[in-house]
This record gives structure tokens, C-alpha cells and sequence, in this order.
């Protein structure tokens, strides 16, 4: 498995913070980065009007540096470019 921000952040970002000071702004940005689409942020189901299909997701932290919340964003930017 490829290491992503989130998982190093997962694994790695509460020994760092212990170590390292930080400010408000940059411990909350870590947190909502390592806790997007986690149960962390809470759900919500998502299913068609007639009930055959009923799925949980999990909420995204949108945070405009966060890799999962952007790739759309920035897959319209990129095509828009071309």
C-alpha cells in the first residue's frame, strides 16, 4: 500500500506534536488532514428515494490543503487547462 498524507499522519503526527510545538492553526489542519473521511467527522447515509440502495459515508474535513477533498477540484482545474 502507498503511503498517503493521511496515513502518515495517522501514524506518525501524535508523537510529533508531543516533540514539536505547534500552533493552533497547524494542530487543527493536522487533525482534520488525518481525520477526513474517518468515523472521526461522523456519516451519513446516502441511498436512492425507493430504498434499494443505503450506504454510510464518512464526512470529508474539507480543508482546502487536504489531498482527499481537492482531487476533484483539482482534476476539473487540470482538465480546464489542457
Amino acid at each position: 500500500m502507498a503511503a498517503t498524507v493521511q496515513s502518515i499522519l495517522q501514524e506518525y503526527f501524535e508523537p510529533f506534536a508531543a516533540k514539536h510545538p505547534l500552533s493552533l492553526e497547524q494542530r487543527l489542519a493536522a487533525e482534520r488532514l488525518r481525520d477526513c473521511r474517518t468515523p472521526a467527522l461522523g456519516g451519513h447515509v446516502v441511498g436512492c428515494p425507493e430504498g434499494h440502495v443505503r450506504t454510510v459515508c464518512c464526512n470529508s474535513c474539507r480543508h482546502r490543503n487536504c489531498p482527499l477533498c481537492s482531487a476533484f477540484a483539482r482534476e476539473k482545474w487540470l482538465a480546464a487547462d489542457r
